[in-house]
């Protein structure tokens, strides 16, 4: 009981410590984003549970989720709980202290910070221009920009300034995820009779498979540079790259990961059915899933370029 209290002890000075240490016009923000950082790290930890949710095809996948809880709570792991646990009180209760407080202010933005601020890809690049501008420090100019960014969305959603079309590479992965969702679909249709639980087989195909799989298959989205973007922008303007073509590019490139996640889980489980053979599998799904959307910015390139 000592060594689990100086834990907890330790991760809720890591939460509280960011928010009362900073200069007390910089507190607020500070809780903000710590709180951010601290529930992203607390839903890694959690993570696990989607993975054992995933076992929706075995009647085993309570008891299995009941074994990783009484894991997350042994004697081996259950420090790192308790860390993780307190951190995110801790860093929950400055932000919540600190809900109220305005956001800081800063010199009025630039026509140039507030046409990149208008992008989200463009974002980070609205608050270097803007520091470069004016000389504030990183928490003014983050929150001078996200304010006005914030203000966009507002006013898009009151239908005060038209709304934002989506662009080649955003129409691709809707191809992709609309595929992902058909076959996972009739996976759940075929599969209906020898379900366990219908809800936890649901769960697991339409939102913790989906959820999980995404973060491999946006590695795609965040190594596009800018200047890719602005070219796919342009031509999806002028008419040489249409949205049926971009929704087809993602079709195209899901039909190639699910053959390859097919076919990879198909040899793993051929060799062996040792936690190596998951291990490999796992491997070789995430591999598949992270470079099948490169095929879809390959074809949407190819059409840009004719």
């Amino acid at each position: 009981m000592i060594a689990i209290g100086m834990w907890c002890l330790l991760g809720l000075v890591a939460g509280l410590a960011p928010s009362l240490l900073a200069q007390e016009r910089y507190r607020p923000w500070w809780a903000r984003r710590w709180w951010w950082v601290s529930f992203g790290l607390a839903a890694c930890l959690a993570l696990p549970f989607g993975l054992v949710l995933i076992m929706f095809l075995s009647d085993g996948a309570f008891d299995a989720i009941g074994e990783l809880g009484t894991f997350f709570v042994s004697e081996e792991f259950g420090w790192v709980t308790a860390i993780a646990a307190t951190w995110l009180m801790g860093s929950g209760a400055m932000a919540w202290a600190h809900r109220k407080a305005p956001r800081l202010q800063g010199p009025p933005l630039s026509e140039a910070v507030m046409e990149l601020a208008r992008e989200p890809d463009t974002l980070p690049q609205a608050v270097t221009l803007y520091r470069q501008e004016t000389g504030v420090d990183l928490p003014v100019a983050m929150d001078a920009v996200e304010e006005y960014a914030e203000s966009q969305r507002r006013a898009r959603a009151r239908g005060e300034i038209p709304a934002r079309p989506l662009g080649a590479l955003e129409r691709m992965y809707l191809g992709f995820a609309a595929a992902w969702y058909v076959v996972l679909a009739a996976a759940y249709v075929l599969t209906f009779p020898g379900h366990g639980n219908h809800f936890v087989t649901a769960l697991g195909l339409f939102v913790f498979v989906p959820a999980l799989f995404g973060g491999f298959c946006g590695v795609c989205g965040g190594a596009v540079s800018q200047r890719i973007k602005a070219a796919l922008k342009k031509a999806l303007e002028s008419g040489a790259l249409t949205p049926r073509y971009a929704f087809t590019a993602g079709v195209v490139s899901a039909a190639v990961s699910i053959a390859a996640v097919v076919a990879v889980g198909s040899l793993a489980f051929s060799l062996s059915q040792s936690e190596i053979s998951v291990l490999i599998a796992l491997a070789g799904v995430g591999t598949a899933l992270a470079a099948s959307p490169f095929l879809g910015l390959w074809l949407l390139n190819k059409k840009t370029a004719q």
